[in-house]
C-alpha cells in the first residue's frame, strides 16, 4: 500500500522576505470580511481580511487561493495580463501576479501605510491608501507620487481623461490623465466609499448615504446629488441604466431614466453588512463581513452562496500498531479514538492549525499552519521543532525519515538521536502540496500545478509538467505517474507523454491508493464504479487495510465516517459545540452554539448521530422540520434550509438584520421572528417573503395555527399577535418572556400559553384577552409543551412540571441527573429529549405522567 501524501487542501502562498509571520494556507471559503470583488466577466476574484485572493466561477465554486499578505489583502484590481493586490499595514507592499497563472511578478514598494485602492489603465497602475497619497506606477516602476490629499485615500478610478481620487473626508480629486496635473477638486463632507462608471457619468457613493453624480459637460466637471439612503453606501456598481447600492445587507436596484432615478427593487441578498458589490450579466454578486460571496439575479432571485472556511477540518492516519485512528483537526485538536470501541483515548491541541499527521516509529508527528512540528506519544508532547512557514505535505521513506513540504522549501526531517530538519530544495514562491518517490527519485507538486523531479542523491531538479490548478495528490500506479489536481482533473505520464483526464470528482481534496485502486474524495468519494456522497466535503480519506471492506473518511464538518461495504457504520465527532436547541419528531434534530446543526436518528432505543449540517456563521437557536428539510435559526441572522436526504445546504433565507431565535411552520408557511423587532412570513414552495411585520419587539419564539397570523412572545416581557389585520401587544411580565405555545379545540376556541423569567404561566384567549395566570416554577420558564390535554411546564430549576387542564398541578419530575439547558417532546417517539449541553438525553413521557398521576405529588 502507498498512501497519497497530504497536501490535497494547502495551495499557493507567497514567499515575502520582509515577514516574520508564518504563511499559511488552504482551499477553503474564505474566514474573515471579503473586502473587494472584480470580475473579468468570466470569473470573480475576491481578497479578504484573511490575506487572501481567492478566485472563484461565476456558480461560485472555488477554483484557486492565493496568500498575498500577512496582514489584510485589501484591495484587488485586473488588467488583461495582471491581478495586482493591496495589502494592510503592516504587509503594506502590492503584489502583482500573472493572471494566467497566479505566479507572484512583482512586489512593489511606495507606500508608507496600508492601500486601500487599485487601478489599471494601460500601461499604468493606481494606488491609494492611508499616507493620503496617490501612487502613479508605469509597468510597475514608480514614477509619480500624488498628494492632493490630506486623508486616507478610498477609491481612485479612470473616468474619461481624468484620474479620479476620492478620500475619507469627503474630499474628490479630479487630475489630468495625460500629466497627473490637479483639474479640480471638490468637497462632498462625508467619506467617499464607493465609485462606479454609469454611461457617461461618474457615480460616487458616500458614508452618510449620499449618491451623487458627476458628468463632464464640455471642458466643465458638473455634479449634482442624486440619492440620499438612510445609512451608508459601501459599495456602487452599474449596468447600462441600472444602478446598484448596497445598503447595510441589501442591495438597491434604480433605474435612471430622463434625469431622475427611480428604485424599482430592494434584494435582501446578506445577513450581515456588504462590503463589496459587482454585477455581471444578469447577476449580483455581494461580499460580506462574514467572509461570504452571495449570488443572485437581478430580479432578486437567489442563486448561489461561496462556501465558508472549514473551521472543522481534519486529516486522518490509522496506527496498526495501536488499532487506533489519529486524527488532526483545524482547531488544534490531536485525537486518538480506539478502533474496536470508537471511544476517544488521548486529545492534545498543539495550540495551531493542523495540516498533516504521521506516524513516525513510536511517535505521532503533526505538521502545523504555524510552521511548528509536534511529536507527540501517548497523548504527551515530547519535541516540538520550529520552521518558517505552513508544513502542508509530508512523504514517509523511513520510520526515521520524512520530506516535508512547505512555502517554496522542500525539507529533510531525520531522526539519530534525536529530531532534527534541514532544507534540502528550494522552490521560489511555490508551495509544495504534493509528493511521492520512485528509488531515489522525488515527484513534487505544487500549488501553481507545477510538476518537477528531485534526485535525493545528486539534488538535480527538472520540471515535468505544468497544468493550470493546485496540484493536490501525485501517486505511482501501473508504471505511471498520476498528478491530481484540485479542479478535478488529473494527468498521466506513462514515461513517453502526458494524458488529461477528468475524475468526475470537483473540487478534488484528497486522493488515496490501495493495491491499484485509486480513492478519490472532494464533493464525494469515488471509488472504482461507485460514487459515494455525503452532507458535507470529503477532506481526507483512508482505507483499512487490514479490513478490506472499511473506508474512513473525514467531512468539512469534523464528522469522521467509517464505511463498512460503502455504508456508513460509524461516526467519529469530536469537534461539535454545545446544544442550544432541540427539536424532536420521528428524528431529533439539536442546534449547536458553534453553528452546526446535528441530526440524530432513534435506533432500538439507542440515538445515532446521521449527519452534521455546517454553515452558519454563529450560534444555531431554533431548529424545526419541514418535510424532507431540516431548517434552522442563528444568531448570525441568517435562516438556512437544509436537505434531510443529502445534508446538503438547499437555500440560504437573509430578511432579518438581527439574531433570529424563533421560527414555527403553518402549511408551507414558514414564520420567522428576530431580535431586530421584525415578524417574517416565508412561502416555503418558492422561499419568497410573504409578509414582513415590524413588533417593536425582540421575538424570543412563535406559535400559530394560520399562515397569515402568529403569536410571538418577547424579550420585553410582552406577547405580539400579527395577521394581515394589524399588530396587537399585551404586556405581561417586567422582563423576558421565553415560550408560547397555542391550541385550537374542537369548538375552534384559541388558547395561548406563555411563560417566563419569573416562574408564571400566562393563558390568553385569541385577542389576547388575559384568562389566567398561575405560578408554575419558582424559577425561569423556558418552556410550555401542550401534551394530551395536559400542560407541561420546564423551568431553570431542573424540574418538569405537569398540569391538567383545569390548571392544577398533577406531579413534579426531578429525576434529571444533570442540568436541563433544552427540552422537546417527540409525540411519534413518546420521548421528553432534554439536554445538559453536552449530551441527548432522553425520557419516555408516558411513564413520566403515569408515575406522577400515581403519586400525585404536589408543585
Amino acid at each position: 500500500m502507498k498512501r497519497s501524501p497530504f497536501p490535497a487542501i494547502f495551495v499557493s502562498v507567497i514567499l515575502l522576505t520582509t515577514l516574520s509571520l508564518s504563511l499559511d494556507f488552504v482551499l477553503f471559503g474564505h474566514k474573515d470580511a471579503v473586502w473587494e470583488l472584480q470580475t473579468d466577466g468570466n470569473l470573480i476574484y475576491s481578497v479578504s481580511a484573511d490575506g487572501t485572493l481567492k478566485v472563484w466561477s461565476k456558480e461560485l465554486v472555488l477554483l484557486n487561493t492565493v496568500t498575498t499578505h500577512s496582514s489584510w489583502a485589501r484591495c484587488v484590481a485586473l488588467s488583461d495580463e495582471y491581478i495586482a493586490v493591496g495589502g494592510y499595514k503592516p504587509d503594506n507592499e502590492i503584489r502583482v501576479y500573472d493572471k494566467s497563472n497566479l505566479k507572484l511578478l512583482y512586489s512593489l514598494k511606495g507606500h508608507t501605510a496600508s492601500v486601500f485602492t487599485l487601478s489599471f489603465y494601460k500601461n499604468y497602475l493606481f494606488s491609494g491608501g492611508s499616507d493620503n497619497s496617490i501612487l502613479v506606477w508605469k509597468d510597475f516602476k514608480l514614477v509619480k507620487r500624488l498628494k492632493y490629499h490630506d486623508a486616507w485615500v478610498r477609491k481612485v478610478i479612470v473616468f474619461g481623461n481624468f484620474l479620479i481620487s476620492g478620500d475619507e473626508n469627503g474630499r474628490v480629486v479630479f487630475s489630468n490623465i495625460a500629466d497627473f496635473s490637479l483639474v479640480k477638486m471638490f468637497e462632498l463632507g462625508s467619506m467617499v466609499n464607493a465609485m462606479s462608471i454609469m454611461e457617461n457619468s461618474l457615480i460616487v457613493g458616500t458614508s452618510n448615504g449620499s449618491v451623487y453624480e458627476f458628468q463632464i459637460i464640455g471642458k466643465e466637471v458638473k455634479y449634482k446629488k442624486i440619492l440620499s439612503l438612510d445609512s451608508p453606501v459601501e459599495a456602487i456598481d452599474s449596468q447600462g441604466n441600472y444602478l446598484y447600492v448596497s445598503q447595510l445587507g441589501s442591495v438597491l436596484i434604480f433605474e435612471k431614466k430622463a434625469g431622475s432615478v427611480k428604485m424599482i427593487r430592494n434584494v435582501n441578498v446578506s445577513p450581515s453588512e456588504i462590503s463589496t458589490l459587482k454585477v455581471v450579466g444578469a447577476t449580483i454578486f455581494a461580499g460580506n463581513r462574514h467572509g461570504e460571496v452571495y449570488s443572485y439575479s437581478v430580479t432578486g432571485d437567489h442563486k448561489a452562496k461561496s462556501p465558508r472556511h472549514f473551521f472543522s477540518s481534519a486529516k486522518i492516519i490509522k496506527s496498526y500498531k495501536n488499532n487506533e485512528l489519529i486524527v488532526a483537526r483545524e482547531n488544534g485538536n490531536i485525537e486518538s479514538y480506539s478502533i474496536q470501541t470508537g471511544l476517544i483515548r488521548w486529545s492534545y491541541n498543539i495550540g495551531t492549525s493542523a495540516r498533516f499527521v504521521a506516524e513516525a516509529k513510536d511517535e505521532i508527528v503533526v505538521g502545523s499552519g504555524s510552521g511548528k512540528l509536534f511529536f507527540l506519544k501517548g497523548g504527551k508532547l515530547t519535541a516540538s521543532i520550529q520552521t518558517e512557514d505552513a508544513l502542508i505535505s509530508y512523504l514517509k521513506l523511513k520510520d526515521n525519515l520524512f520530506y516535508i513540504g512547505s512555502l517554496g522549501k522542500l525539507y529533510l526531517l531525520e531522526k539519530t538521536d534525536k529530531w532534527s530538519i534541514r532544507t534540502v530544495l528550494k522552490l521560489e514562491d511555490e508551495w509544495v502540496t504534493a509528493l511521492v518517490n520512485k528509488g531515489n527519485v522525488i515527484y513534487i507538486g505544487t500549488n501553481v500545478g507545477n510538476m518537477y523531479t528531485y534526485d535525493i542523491k545528486t539534488g538535480k531538479v527538472s520540471k515535468l509538467y505544468n497544468y493550470p490548478s493546485c496540484t493536490v495528490s501525485i501517486v505511482m500506479l501501473n508504471n505511471s505517474i498520476y498528478a491530481f489536481f484540485f479542479d478535478g482533473k488529473y494527468a498521466i505520464f506513462d514515461g513517453k507523454g502526458w494524458q488529461l483526464k477528468n475524475s468526475e470528482i470537483s473540487p478534488l481534496y484528497s486522493v488515496y491508493l490501495s493495491g491499484k485502486d485509486l480513492i478519490l474524495a472532494g464533493n464525494g468519494i469515488k471509488i472504482k464504479d461507485k460514487l459515494l456522497s455525503f452532507e458535507a466535503p470529503v477532506l481526507d480519506v483512508l482505507k483499512d487495510e487490514k479490513a478490506s471492506n472499511v473506508l474512513y473518511a473525514v467531512l468539512s464538518n469534523g464528522v469522521v465516517v467509517e464505511l463498512t461495504n460503502y455504508i456508513t457504520s460509524r461516526k467519529f465527532s469530536g469537534d461539535i459545540g454545545k446544544i442550544s436547541t432541540i427539536y424532536a419528531d420521528d428524528i431529533i434534530v439539536c442546534g449547536h452554539e458553534d453553528g452546526k446543526v446535528s441530526v440524530w436518528k432513534y435506533v432500538g432505543g439507542k440515538l445515532e448521530l446521521s449527519m452534521v449540517l455546517d454553515d452558519h456563521a454563529d450560534s444555531v437557536k431554533k431548529v424545526v422540520r419541514y418535510k424532507d428539510t431540516v431548517i434552522s435559526a442563528s444568531n448570525d441572522r441568517t435562516i438556512k434550509v437544509w436537505d434531510l436526504k443529502t445534508g446538503k445546504l438547499k437555500r440560504t433565507l437573509v430578511g432579518h438584520t438581527g439574531y433570529v431565535w424563533s421560527l414555527f411552520i403553518v402549511g408551507d408557511t414558514l414564520i420567522s421572528g428576530g431580535w431586530d423587532g421584525k415578524v417574517l412570513f416565508w412561502n416555503l414552495k418558492d422561499y419568497s417573503l410573504k409578509a414582513i411585520y415590524d413588533i417593536k419587539f425582540s421575538a424570543t419564539d412563535i406559535w400559530s395555527y394560520s399562515s397569515s397570523s402568529a403569536y410571538v412572545s418577547t424579550l420585553e416581557g410582552y406577547v405580539v399577535s400579527v395577521s394581515n389585520k394589524g399588530i396587537s401587544s399585551l404586556k405581561l411580565s417586567p422582563q423576558t418572556l421565553w415560550t408560547i405555545e397555542g391550541a385550537v379545540d374542537g369548538n375552534g376556541k384559541v388558547r395561548i400559553y406563555t411563560a417566563g423569567w419569573d416562574g408564571r404561566v400566562f393563558v390568553l384567549n385569541e385577542e389576547l384577552k388575559d384568562i389566567k395566570s398561575f405560578k408554575g416554577h419558582n424559577s425561569t420558564i423556558f418552556k410550555v409543551i401542550l401534551y394530551d390535554g395536559k400542560i407541561i411546564t420546564a423551568g431553570s430549576d431542573n424540574l418538569l412540571k405537569i398540569w391538567n387542564g383545569n390548571y392544577n398541578n398533577i406531579g413534579v419530575y426531578s429525576d434529571f441527573r444533570q442540568s436541563v439547558l433544552s427540552i422537546a417532546l417527540s409525540k411519534s417517539l413518546g420521548l421528553i429529549i432534554t439536554t445538559d449541553g453536552k449530551n441527548i438525553l432522553t425520557t419516555d413521557i408516558k411513564s413520566i405522567i403515569k408515575v406522577l398521576e400515581n403519586s400525585r405529588l404536589g408543585g
